[in-house]
């Protein structure tokens, strides 16, 4: 008597319904609508892996079909280098807005109206080489994740 696989069950009645409701395919939505790689690696870049904690398209539909992952190296490449840009974004962001600050502070100290401006140029600058730093050490995958699809990497 062969047991029932109650996981293997719903997975497929989601799938089925889906598709009748919807009229379209769950994989190819989640594919259209998800993050890719690069903008997953982004997203988590720009609160340096702190705030964002979301899969990509391609892990989603991993944990769902049970499907290997594939092109691991290059997935983890288009990660990285989302996060590397991500990091560099939220660095510009708060370099350039203090260089700025303290430029105009220091500027209106000293009667020059153009610190500011040099200001927020050093300031973007150092951030840019700060955030890809930091972007670059940002985790892709928490440990929760890494969990949940340890079983997909296993084939």
């Amino acid at each position: 008597e062969e047991r029932v696989n109650a996981r293997e069950q719903i997975k497929a009645a989601v799938v089925k319904y889906y598709e009748q409701i919807n009229q379209s395919s769950l994989t190819e939505d989640i594919r259209q609508y998800g993050d890719s790689d690069v903008s997953n690696g982004f997203k988590r870049g720009l609160s340096f892996g702190f705030l964002y904690d979301q899969n990509s398209a391609e892990e989603t539909i991993a944990f769902m079909t049970d499907d290997k992952l594939q092109d691991n190296e290059l997935r983890k490449y288009d990660k990285n280098t989302g996060s590397a840009l991500g990091g560099a974004t939220t660095g510009i962001t708060i370099g350039a807005t203090t260089g700025a600050a303290i430029g105009a502070w220091k500027g209106a100290k000293g009667g020059k109206t153009i610190a500011g401006a040099k200001g927020a140029a050093i300031g973007a600058l150092v951030g840019l080489v700060i955030g890809l730093i930091g972007g670059s050490f940002v985790d892709n995958s928490s440990s929760k994740k890494r969990d949940n699809l340890e079983q997909v990497d296993k084939y």
